[in-house]
């Protein structure tokens, strides 16, 4: 081999040599700009989805209801869950019920004026249903703020047809009986007073659920009267002559920022007064324990039993 056709060759391959570095310096800043912009995304994604530890400035004034209402603190992050629940799983929920509700009929049988004050306080919501169980036969059923199907599955024990559970989290009940609306679905039909759902549910159940709505917990957006929204938008689901089952927090106004809020004077007649519903009975009341001075990790929660104001005129005429 001659000298120049060593250099030729010798100037291939180090061409050959420059081109692969080339295609791999570009490869590893190809790589390492798409590592910076993922990083980059996922840090932002973080920031927005993780909830405010405080309020903004701006919607103080709201959540305090013009500085009416203390604001106290205690942070807590739950959104972005998944909850999945097997048939099997719904089928232990179901027996569960039937049990409850067995309980609670063999207890109140024996009661001469049937008061949820008399039975344990955790058993009160199902105590409810059971009170008004003749509304749940042959009924289509809404249920606010669901991370498992308990309440659901009393429901079908009692009777109901169907079930539609709404919920900010990704949820899934594997049953053939229990529909989910879930995240923007959910905030899309709040903002459209109901939508093609208006005046669809016999029942309306909302148990321990309302009092989040607005606060960010479970990445909902922040929204100063987002439980008085969500009661509206429970109000344009029922039908013309359904029934809601409602509890929340009762007890010294406070919104405690991101947990929940708790009812008294101020928040509660809001709740309760200002939609297009009417309170008919309240369960397990005390009227005390408005002015009660406890902490609001102590949980009282009766039952509130609404209906559509007009539908309680119609009767009253």
């Amino acid at each position: 081999m001659t000298d120049t056709s060593c250099a030729l060759l010798l100037r291939e391959f180090r061409l050959a040599v420059l081109a692969v570095w080339s295609i791999i310096h570009i490869t590893l800043e190809t790589m390492l700009t798409l590592v910076y912009f993922l990083s980059l995304m996922i840090f932002v994604a973080l920031i927005v989805a993780i909830p405010l530890q405080k309020p903004p400035d701006d919607f103080v004034s709201g959540y305090s209801m013009e500085a009416s209402v203390p604001i106290d603190y205690f942070y807590v992050v739950e959104d972005g869950s998944t909850y999945r629940y097997p048939k099997t799983a719904i089928v232990r929920t179901k027996k569960s019920a039937q049990r409850n509700l067995d309980l609670i009929r063999s207890k109140m049988e024996l009661m001469e004026d049937p008061d949820l004050l008399n039975l344990p306080m955790q058993l009160w919501s199902t105590a409810s249903m059971y009170m008004y169980q003749d509304a749940f036969v042959g009924a289509n059923v809404a249920v606010f703020g669901s991370v498992d199907p308990y309440f659901e599955s009393v429901a079908i024990v009692l009777g109901a047809s169907s079930i539609t559970t709404f919920e900010y989290n990704d949820l899934t009940f594997e049953d053939d009986n229990m529909d989910i609306i879930w995240g923007e679905n959910y905030y899309s039909l709040i903002s459209q007073n109901g939508g093609s759902l208006n005046g669809t549910f016999d029942v309306v159940l909302s148990y321990s659920s309302f009092d989040h709505s607005g606060l960010g917990r479970y990445g909902d957006p922040l929204n100063p009267n987002g439980d008085i929204e969500a009661m509206s938008f429970a109000a344009d689901v029922l039908k013309e002559n359904g029934v809601m089952l409602l509890t929340v927090p009762v007890g010294p106004d406070v919104c405690v920022f991101n947990l929940h809020r708790r009812y008294g004077k101020k928040r509660l007649f809001k709740l309760l007064e200002g939609g297009e519903l009417d309170v008919v009975e309240r369960l397990g009341w005390i009227e005390d324990k408005l002015d009660e001075d406890a902490s609001w990790r102590q949980t009282y929660e009766p039952v509130f039993v609404l209906k559509k104001k007009s539908a309680i005129n119609d009767k009253e005429l």
